[in-house]
């Protein structure tokens, strides 16, 4: 449970911290995509200024990312988080951090994730789910 709380709040490691922002830095994705719209970095940056409130629009921003490249992991372990963590589609987010893992193969974050979806398709879970005793 704590671990799924942790996730929720905001992540670390390869894709940076999300949902852990203030105004401050939104206010400065903004204008980094503004000022670098062919950026991944900048479109991620941004999703994860927006990841805590308004995970919709983080999700489409972490698109925008991959489509600028396709191979940017901090996109790919952000949607990999908001679809376990948030859309409860654990399907998604598998396959987002095997994609990770196709790129870093050692990358943590992606196998935690792939090894709470599995633990928890076991068990009969939802992946994603609050759960008393997890």
């Amino acid at each position: 449970e704590q671990e799924r709380r942790a996730e929720a709040r905001g992540i670390t490691g390869a894709a940076g911290s999300i949902g852990a922002t203030g105004a401050s830095d939104l206010q400065a994705a903004q204008l980094e995509v503004q000022q670098h719209p062919d950026r991944a970095s900048a479109w991620n940056t941004l999703a994860r200024a927006l990841a805590k409130d308004d995970p919709q629009q983080a999700s489409q921003h972490f698109e925008r990312a991959l489509s600028l490249d396709p191979n940017y992991v901090g996109a790919l372990l952000g949607l990999a988080v908001l679809n376990l963590n948030v859309f409860r589609e654990p399907d998604k987010a598998a396959g987002y951090a095997r994609r990770v893992l196709e790129l870093q193969p050692d990358n943590a974050m992606a196998q935690r994730q792939l090894a709470r979806i599995e633990r928890e398709a076991k068990t009969g879970r939802s992946a994603g789910a609050a759960s008393p005793d997890h």
